[in-house]
């Protein structure tokens, strides 16, 4: 009796031992596993949050840089800087675009159209910042674009009363760095290269703008808004908006030169 209940008392130790030792590895398995969701989604999450505050950071940047570039063309300012923190992304001008007036009636004010590099912000494959002729331009992955800040281009009154005033902010390569990226910090410089005045007219204008395929829906929306009257998407990739025969009392037309490095 007294052997059975040794071997009784040992075959329950061993039994509690295993039990613990079963239960110490379920426990540490669910905390590992644990650990390893809350770091694969916590993560991912925190990247997020932090790329969605590094471009919020840049819209305001581009903000204050609009401002600058205005003072520009509104005031002949000399030159203007601003400062940006790329934080892992890249700032360069993008491809020669163009945008053109075309009065009746006499030579078109810059056939085929005075032309201009808009300046970008990009994030890899995320969302892309861009600065063009005066209006800040946000173009997701997905390829839609949403116009941030609109340009000073003014549209009064309608048909044959119309005042319509048209700037041209042209931002083109100066002698600098025109493409940078990285984690750095980088000053935007622009300089004032010019100004040129057109005699005012008045007669019916077509206005051509011509960008990106993924920005010009937006430009169009905008036009149309503002002249209250149908523009249309033309070229082979859709990527010029035309707003033809628009009629007007008057149309003020300016271009204003600027050259943008990177510091």
């Amino acid at each position: 009796m007294r052997s059975r209940r040794r071997g009784g008392c040992a075959s329950t130790r061993r039994s509690r031992a295993v039990s613990e030792t079963v239960s110490f590895i379920l426990v540490f398995a669910l905390i590992t596993s644990t650990v390893g969701v809350v770091y694969v989604s916590g993560f991912s999450g925190l990247q997020d949050a932090r790329d969605a505050e590094r471009f919020t950071n840049a819209e305001r940047a581009f903000d204050v840089m609009a401002d600058n570039l205005a003072d520009i063309h509104h005031e002949d300012a000399p030159s203007r800087a601003t400062e940006l923190k790329l934080a892992e992304s890249q700032l360069l001008l993008g491809q020669s675009h163009s945008i053109g007036v075309d009065i009746e009636g006499r030579d078109a004010v810059d056939d085929p159209g005075k032309s201009y590099q808009p300046i970008l912000f990009r994030t890899g494959s995320g969302p892309e910042l861009v600065y063009e002729n005066g209006a800040l331009i946000r173009t997701d992955a997905s390829g839609g674009s949403v116009m941030l800040r609109e340009p000073d281009f003014v549209s009064r009154g309608t048909g044959d009363d119309r005042i319509l005033v048209v700037p041209m902010i042209l931002t083109n390569p100066g002698d600098g760095r025109s493409n940078v990226g990285g984690s750095t910090t980088v000053l935007v410089r622009a300089e004032h290269a010019g100004t040129e005045r057109f005699p005012d007219a008045t007669t019916s204008v077509t206005l051509t703008l011509d960008t990106t395929t993924e920005r010009a829906p937006v430009w169009e929306r905008y036009f149309e808004s503002e002249l209250g009257r149908e523009c249309e998407l033309t070229g082979v990739a859709e990527s010029t908006v035309t707003c033809s025969d628009v009629p007007v009392g008057r149309v003020h037309v300016t271009a204003t030169y600027l050259t943008v490095e990177f510091e």
